[in-house]
């Protein structure tokens, strides 16, 4: 069982690598170009499986195709799991739902970073008085627009506030939602791990 376990995390490796080079390839617009062979190999090995995840519904807004970031989660949780029963023979139910609470927990702690990223860029821009005069603002204002909506329902409760006030909301926000979660997360997956079933 544990030689079975290492051999298809190990194929589920490699098809995640391939679904990284596919992804590189189309951003440096080589995959534009109908002569390159290996994009296009690589497209026929991956067109499968990101066409079932293309199905879904909200993995595809507008020019922006989330189906190879929803591939990459399930085939790294798929990974854990069998790299779990390579190493120890066997896996529980309470691990296995370790790994996905752990993997989906990864994936909100980055999009958490990159909004908290965003809006000190965009904080620094409005200090420095270069947001009035860029596009790059206007930008910036629509990624980090939940986080500051959210931010000024809890905390001003409909006042009207400054830009800055906002932004600083909303940075104080994600910032605790990704310190509180991650202490949650770690716990919970710590008690997942543990379970007998």
């Amino acid at each position: 069982m544990q030689t079975f376990a290492s051999v298809i995390s190990f194929i589920v490796s490699i098809f995640s690598l391939l679904i990284i080079i596919r992804i590189f390839l189309s951003w440096m617009s080589l995959g534009q170009q109908q002569s390159n062979e290996l994009y296009i190999t690589i497209c026929r090995f991956t067109d499968p499986l990101l066409n079932v995840f293309r199905s879904i519904p909200g993995l595809q807004r507008g020019a922006i195709d989330f189906a190879p970031l929803a591939a990459l989660v399930t085939l790294n949780i798929i990974n854990s799991i069998f790299t779990t029963m390579a190493r120890q023979g066997e896996i529980s139910l309470g691990i296995v739902l370790g790994i996905i609470v752990q993997a989906l927990w990864s994936i909100l702690s980055f999009f958490l970073m990159l909004f908290i990223i965003l809006l000190i860029i965009r904080l620094v821009m409005d200090y420095t008085g270069s947001a009035r005069t860029s596009q790059f603002a206007a930008i910036l204002d629509s990624l980090v627009k939940w986080p500051v909506d959210i931010a000024h329902s809890l905390f001003f409760r409909g006042r009207l506030v400054s830009i800055r006030q906002g932004l600083l909301a909303g940075l104080l926000l994600a910032i605790g939602i990704r310190f509180l979660g991650s202490i949650l997360m770690n716990w919970l997956i710590r008690m997942l791990f543990t379970l007998p079933i």
